[in-house]
Parts: structure tokens; sequence; C-alpha cells
């Protein structure tokens, strides 16, 4: 059957409208995806730029730390908590976010690795650790898992204790450190460390990269009541709340106090000065938000040094 000249012509129209059609479709999509490109670009730019402001602000809030610390030691022959290093820097806004800290005495806690002295045991240090699990009302013999990890030997202690034959047993398997704890985080590998007892040591303990004296001015009544067998906690909340009206000026003043009369205080080293401070913080710049957590040394000639950094990002 003839077509006709105008059928024929009707139909090329029709083909030509909708491929014309397709053409703006297809160019519709390329400039949508050229826009989301754009928009990912910019935001990437944007994040990095914002990771770049906080990255400064945290080596800004190091420096802060580091002043405070400094001039406490040239004004002060003792560290307490009435000082400004202790008072909790407010939440403050910044161009386009904010930043809040806070700096706490690491020797105002017990200091893990003070278990070992070398190679052995520091059994007085091993009796505070043990009084402090008691207080918590935790099981005494996690200390001997512990000591496992942090000796250099590979005899398992009983009871309780744990070496690499355990460990090598878990999915997945792992061995001992056989050295210092790095970080209180570590404890979640050591047998018997589940994460309701790490949580309820925490705010007692810390792993320092050597071994350090208890701050009596800014210890905690829990800590304290471990330095007399048989103290309990309403006791300690006395010595504390005697310290908040008058900081100890010396140790001789804190062991005169009349709560350890007729009582024997536990030989485990004491300061009213320490070396070690932890800045926490918290900074966000539009996009980019970090958790930070700063172990800082002040040295015998007052300055101040960085010697571990931790960051938390949160999950996008």
């Amino acid at each position: 059957m003839a077509v006709s000249p105008g059928h024929l012509r009707r139909r090329q129209g029709g083909l030509a409208l909708i491929t014309a059609v397709l053409v703006v479709a297809m160019a519709a999509v390329a400039a949508t995806a050229m826009v989301v490109g754009q928009q990912r670009s910019l935001h990437r730019t944007g994040g990095l730029l914002h990771g770049i402001q906080v990255e400064d602000y945290v080596v800004g809030a190091e420096a802060w730390a580091r002043v405070l610390l400094r001039r406490a030691a040239e004004e002060n022959p003792y560290d307490a908590l009435d000082q400004a290093w202790a008072q909790p820097l407010p939440p403050m806004l910044i161009e386009g976010g904010g930043l809040q800290g806070q700096i706490r005495d690491e020797q105002g806690r017990f200091n893990l690795n003070n278990l070992l002295d070398g190679p052995t045991e520091n059994p007085n240090a091993v009796i505070q650790f043990r009084r402090l699990l008691q207080l918590l009302e935790l099981d005494e013999r996690l200390v001997n898992a512990l000591l496992d990890w942090l000796d250099p030997d590979i005899n398992a202690r009983f009871p309780e204790g744990a070496e690499d034959d355990h460990y090598l047993g878990l999915a997945p398997p792992y061995r001992t450190a056989n050295a210092p704890l790095i970080h209180v985080s570590e404890l979640r590998l050591v047998a018997g460390y589940e994460a309701e007892v790490v949580a309820r040591l925490r705010p007692y303990v810390t792993a320092l990269p050597q071994a350090t004296a208890l701050n009596v001015n800014t210890a905690p009544a829990l800590l304290l009541a471990t330095l007399v067998e048989g103290m309990g906690l309403v006791e300690a909340e006395g010595l504390v709340q005697a310290r908040d009206e008058e900081p100890f000026p010396d140790l001789e003043r804190f062991r005169a106090q009349a709560i350890f009369a007729g009582r024997e205080l536990l030989d485990v080293p004491l300061t009213l000065r320490s070396d070690y401070f932890r800045l926490q913080g918290q900074v966000a710049v539009g996009t980019a938000e970090v958790w930070l957590s700063s172990l800082l040394q002040r040295g015998p000639d007052q300055r101040v040094r960085l010697v571990a950094r931790h960051r938390i990002l949160p999950l996008l």
C-alpha cells in the first residue's frame, strides 16, 4: 500500500519531536549530574576547610592549657582544684561553631602502670588497687589478669590470671601486651574487664608513661579511701570537704588529719604537685567536629609538652 507524502512528512515530524525531547531530557540529566557533582565538590571542599579550622582550634586549646598550667606552677606551691586550670572552659561560640574544654589532673587518679615496679609487681600499689576494686564492688581478683597483661613473663597468676594461652583461644586471637598500658581503653582487652567493669573504673584510673604519685589535693574521695584499710567513702568525703575549704599546703598537714589518728597510711607515693594533666574538649566548625583528649606533661622547668593526642571523630 502506498504511503502518501503527507503521511510520511507527519511521521518524520513525530520522530523529530521525539528526538528533540530525548535530547532535551539527556541535557537535563547531564546538567543535573553536573550540579550534583559541583555540590558534592563544594561539600568536600567545605569539609576540608572546616577540618583545617578544627585542627587550628585544637592546637589553640592546647596552647591555652599550657599557659594555665605553667602559670599555676609559677604562682602556687601545689596543685589544687580551686585553681584556674581546674575550672572548665564554658562553651564558647567561634566562627561557624563552638568549643569547650576542661583540664583534669591525671595524678588525681590511680596510675595502673604503678602496679609493676620494673619487671615485678609493686605490692603496695596492688593493695591500693584491690581496695579500689572492693570500694567499687568489683571482684578484687581482677588485679591478677591485669598484672599478667603488664608483666613480661608468661606465667598466669592464680586465681583469675590470664596469659597467651587464654587470649589465643579467643576469636579473634591475640597475645598479652607484656608491657605498660598506653591508654585506659586498653583494659577492654584484658580478661574480665568487660564494658561495665571499665566504665566503673574509668573515673578513677589512668595510664601514664611512668610511675607517678597520687595528688591528695585533686584525688576523689574514693581514691583517698584506698590509703587506709577499712576507711569508708563517708569518712573520705570528710577529707575532701576539708580540702575544699582549704587545700592541703603540704603532706604533713594531710597526714595530720584527725581521721588518720591511730591508723596506718598505705606506703604509696603521695604528692601535692602533679606532672601529668589531660585536656578534654569538643571543637565543632561547620560540618567538622572532634572530641579531643590530649595528655600533657609539665616538667621541672615548668614547661608543658604534648605527650599524646587522641581524637574521636563523630560517625557521619
